[in-house]
């Protein structure tokens, strides 16, 4: 007997640098994106600063009513590392958050 299938729910969607666009506003800065709806974006507030660019990644927290940002940044190795990962791994994650709804 075969299992049941199951419904894998989407918690995060990403984004090309075409389809956000970074907003400075009187209550800092924050995300607009793209919607559905032409004309419509949805603004995204954030609770840090910092440059956001290339291609990011939304990641929605049901749990605690939150929306958070992740950021690939290349790294840069120093010359005291004895190991330097291969070009294509050298990524590393930046995080920003909304603030709680």
């Amino acid at each position: 007997m075969k299992k049941r299938p199951r419904v894998k729910i989407a918690r995060s969607f990403a984004f090309d640098s075409t389809l956000y666009k970074v907003v400075e506003g009187p209550g800092g800065q924050g995300v607009s994106i793209s919607s559905l709806e032409r004309g419509r974006p949805v603004r995204i507030p954030l609770e840090g600063e910092g440059r956001i660019a290339g291609n990011i990644r939304v990641v929605l927290l049901p749990e605690s009513r939150r929306i958070e940002l992740h950021i690939a940044l290349a790294a840069k190795p120093s010359a005291d590392d004895l190991y330097f990962a291969p070009r294509a791994f050298a990524r590393s994650s930046v995080l920003f958050s909304s603030p709680q709804m």
